[in-house]
């Protein structure tokens, strides 16, 4: 069968019109492209392999050989490659339906290349073509860059004010006096400044189009509201675990208890009374434990698909490989979540009853603003997400009294 993929031998397909396919050694299929060097798409050609191997030789530091790719820069993909030569056409006034013809088929026929071109792809290029007109027909500007919706929007623009109202507010409370030997106010302010730190780092891999990275991040702006819930409700619980930590670094607590003929790695134990302390607890615990039902029954498939990416797990390796689309689409799902649990961990501030007078009201505010903001994306895209009920009704108990 002819390798264009026309459902016709080569012989009454691709050999009539003089297109000769070839096979590398790894038996990969390609093909075979003959120009005139006296032609101006020869000479473009050949000035663009020469820059492209003056690239490749000064930063990989050998000669460019048969088995390197031409676009080797592995910073764009093929996407981004397309885009800047759709941007080229534009701005050499090339008829729109030929760059609708370029972004639909991701090839250029023109009248040096036609003789060349498997009837497939020049089928390809003709229906792109007929399609575009079509469109124009209908009164539809089919090269029209589609606008983002309106609550997504709102939540990108929400995440640079919720960091720098927390950035302003932690800087405010360092100053403040803290009451002496409160484990939430100890435990607080760190996870504030943690989850600032976490949020910018959030938006920064978003912006920069690594989306599954922004996703690892996003667990531990999750896992900072985990704690601080659980802190509130079990403040002496806390305050054991913190002893014991800081007691394993002053030698008052040894690691390690055995029980049943085991060694426990979890527990630690104080030299002086016996006492054992469990030294971490168990996230999902945590969410059963938050004071809201709603995190009970959101944590095990949320925490399951953020931990896909926070640790090297095959299932989305998928997300790795893809294009910017798909790193876009969990860039939004990293903000929309970041977002999410941000504001909860602000809220629960609120209501631990630790911030007063100004600190206090800004963080109410900012509350509130974002409580808006997420219930009119999840109000919207609820059916989206496999939680988003149940996301919707935590979000309605943002702000409210225990």
């Amino acid at each position: 069968m002819c390798p264009c993929d026309s459902g016709k031998t080569y012989r009454e397909c691709c050999k009539k019109r003089k297109i000769r396919w070839i096979k590398n050694e790894k038996g990969d299929t390609y093909r075979e492209v003959r120009v005139k060097l006296e032609d101006e798409y020869a000479q473009i050609i050949t000035k663009f392999m020469k820059s492209q191997e003056i690239k490749f030789k000064k930063k990989f530091k050998r000669e460019m050989t048969g088995e390197d790719y031409l676009f080797f820069d592995t910073e764009e993909d093929e996407k981004e490659i397309l885009d800047k030569m759709i941007k080229a056409a534009k701005k050499a006034c090339v008829e729109p339906e030929k760059i609708y013809a370029l972004k639909k088929t991701r090839f250029v026929l023109s009248e040096v290349n036609y003789k060349q071109t498997p009837t497939p792809r020049i089928k390809e290029w003709i229906d792109a073509i007929n399609e575009y007109r079509k469109l124009v027909a209908q009164g539809i500007d089919p090269l029209e860059e589609p606008v983002a919706r309106k609550e997504v929007v709102e939540l990108f623009e929400c995440l640079p004010k919720t960091i720098d109202v927390l950035s302003y507010t932690i800087k405010r409370l360092i100053y403040k006096k803290v009451e002496q030997g409160s484990v939430y106010d100890e435990y607080l302010m760190f996870y504030l400044e943690k989850t600032c730190q976490n949020l910018k780092a959030t938006m920064s891999l978003t912006y920069n189009e690594l989306g599954p990275d922004a996703l690892g991040m996003t667990r531990a702006i999750y896992e900072n509201y985990l704690s601080i819930a659980y802190l509130k409700k079990n403040p002496d619980r806390m305050r054991q675990i913190f002893e014991a930590k800081l007691g394993l670094e002053q030698g008052t607590f040894e690691a390690g208890v055995v029980q049943n003929g085991r060694l426990d790695k979890n527990k630690a134990r104080e030299k002086k009374t016996g006492k054992v302390v469990t030294l971490n607890i168990p996230k999902g615990e945590m969410a059963r434990n938050s004071g809201y039902t709603e995190d009970g029954e959101i944590h095990e498939s949320l925490y399951s698909f953020l931990s896909g990416f926070t640790h090297t797990d095959i299932s989305v390796m998928g997300s790795y490989f893809g294009d910017s689309e798909v790193r876009g689409i969990h860039g939004i799902e990293a903000v929309i979540l970041a977002l999410l649990y941000t504001t909860l961990i602000i809220d629960e501030a609120v209501k631990g009853g630790y911030l007063t007078g100004l600190c206090e009201r800004d963080f109410e505010v900012c509350v509130n603003e974002n409580k808006k903001v997420l219930k009119n994306y999840f109000g919207e895209n609820a059916k989206r997400y496999r939680q988003g009920g149940l996301i919707l009704k935590r979000i309605e108990l943002i702000g409210s009294s225990d």
